[in-house]
C-alpha cells in the first residue's frame, strides 16, 4: 500500500504500541540507570517512580522515522503535524534527542539552571539557524499596520519564544495526567485551526501520548506507573514549539496561523508561566525558583482531587482554544485578538491572586 494511502490508525497503532513496550523495558532499567523520582515535600507520590516516560515517547518518535526511512508502509508523507518537509523533520527530532539526553542527565544528576538553560538555547539556535525562523514581524497588535523588528531582536525574540514556551510546559509538569492532557488539547486545536491533515510524527506523537496517559494514570494492569521527567516534559513543550513555527513562520512554509492566533494553542501554559515568573520577580526571588504556586497546586490546596485538577484545567485550555477558533474563523483583527487574548491573561492573573488570598486566609501556606 502506499505511503501515502496507508490509514492514519498505523500511525497512532505505532506510537502507542512502541510507547508501551519501551516503558516495560525502561521501567525494569530505571532502578539501575538512576532515573526515579523519590517522594519529598514537593512530590506527592509514595514511592520512587521510574522517570522514563519522556524517553519511551522519543522511542516512538525514532521508530515512527526509521520505519518511513525503510519505506515501510507507515501513514501519510512524513511531517511533524502538518508541514511536509524532511529536513524539518530532521531539525525537529536532532532538536528532541538534545533534549531528551540532557533532560534525562537532569533527572539523574540534578543539573543546574545553567546547563538546562544552555541545552534550550542551543536547540533554539538550532531552529532558528537552520530553518530561518526569526520574527521579521510580531503582527498588526496595535491596528497600525505589521508592527516590524531588526533582525538583532526578532532572532532573540524567536529565542525567548522557543525557550519560553518548552520551560511553560516544563513548568506545569507536576500531577499526573496534566501535560500529555495539554498537549493531545494543544494538538486538537492546531488541527481546527489550521485544517491541515495530520502527519506521520503527529499520529505517532498522539498514540505515544495516550499510551504514556494509560500508564501515568495506571489504566491498563500491570503496568507501572511512571513520570515524564524532565526528558519528557522538555520533549513535550518542543513539539509544541515546533508545531506552531513551522505553520506561522514563512520561512519555513506558507503561513497558516497568524502568530498571534497561535497564542490560543497554547493557551493556559503560557498564562501559567506568565503568571509564576511575574510573581517569583516581584518578590526578587529567581523565576527559576521551584514553588507551589502553579494552576494545578492551587486547585489541589483548594481540595480539587488531581482528576479534578486535570479535568478542569483541561476544559479551561479548551475553552482558550475554542476562542482561538472563533476569533480565526471570524477574521477577527490580530489587534483584537492579541487584546483579547491579554485580557483572558489578566482575569487570570486576578483570578489565581484571589484563590492564593483564600488559601492563604484559612491558613494554607503557599511557599
Amino acid at each position: 500500500m502506499p505511503i501515502e494511502h496507508a490509514p492514519i490508525l498505523e500511525q497512532t497503532a505505532i506510537g502507542f504500541g512502541v510507547t508501551l513496550g519501551a516503558l516495560v523495558v525502561l521501567v525494569k532499567a530505571a532502578p539501575k540507570l538512576g532515573l526515579l523520582d523519590y517522594p519529598s515535600a514537593r512530590k506527592q507520590h509514595l514511592a520512587p517512580t521510574p522517570l522514563v516516560g519522556g524517553i519511551a515517547i522519543y522511542l516512538a518518535l525514532c521508530t515512527a522515522l526509521i520505519l518511513y526511512t525503510l519505506g515501510v508502509p507507515v501513514g501519510l508523507p512524513i511531517s511533524l503535524v502538518s508541514y511536509n518537509s524532511d529536513a524539518t523533520v530532521m531539525v525537529f527530532i536532532t532538536g528532541c534527542t538534545i533534549l531528551v539526553v540532557t533532560g534525562a542527565l537532569d533527572d539523574r544528576f540534578q543539573l543546574g539552571v545553567f546547563v538546562r538553560l544552555l541545552a534550550e538555547f542551543a536547540v533554539a539556535l538550532l531552529l532558528i539557524e537552520t530553518l530561518h525562523l526569526h520574527f521579521t514581524d510580531i503582527g498588526n497588535l496595535l491596528g497600525n499596520g505589521p508592527i516590524t523588528v531588526p533582525y538583532s531582536l526578532g532572532y532573540g525574540l524567536g529565542l525567548l519564544v522557543i525557550v519560553g514556551i518548552i520551560n511553560a510546559y516544563n513548568m506545569l509538569d507536576g500531577i499526573d495526567g496534566l501535560l500529555p492532557a495539554l498537549a493531545l488539547c494543544a494538538m486538537l486545536v492546531f488541527r481546527f485551526l489550521s485544517n491541515h491533515p495530520p502527519g506521520l510524527f503527529g499520529m505517532t506523537f498522539a498514540g505515544a501520548l495516550l499510551a504514556f496517559l494509560a500508564a501515568n494514570l495506571q489504566l491498563i494492569p500491570r503496568l507501572p506507573k511512571v513520570f515524564l521527567g524532565d526528558a519528557g516534559s522538555k520533549l513535550l513543550g518542543f513539539a509544541m514549539v515546533a508545531l506552531l513555527l513551522t505553520t506561522t513562520t514563512s520561512q519555513v512554509g506558507t503561513p497558516t496561523l497568524s502568530k498571534v492566533t497561535a497564542l490560543y494553542v497554547i493557551g493556559l501554559p503560557l498564562y501559567d508561566l506568565g503568571y509564576v515568573v511575574l510573581r517569583r520577580l516581584s518578590r526578587g526571588q529567581s523565576p527559576f525558583k521551584p514553588d507551589l504556586n502553579h494552576l494545578h497546586h492551587l486547585l489541589k490546596a483548594s481540595g480539587a482531587s488531581d482528576r479534578r485538577t486535570v479535568a478542569l484545567i483541561v476544559v479551561i485550555q479548551l475553552f482558550i482554544g475554542y476562542l482561538g477558533w472563533l476569533v480565526h474563523n471570524t477574521n477577527m483583527p490580530e489587534y483584537h485578538q492579541f487584546g483579547m487574548f491579554m485580557g483572558g491573561f489578566v482575569i487570570y492573573v486576578i483570578l489565581v491572586h484571589q484563590v492564593q488570598l483564600a488559601l492563604a486566609h484559612f491558613g494554607v501556606s503557599r511557599t
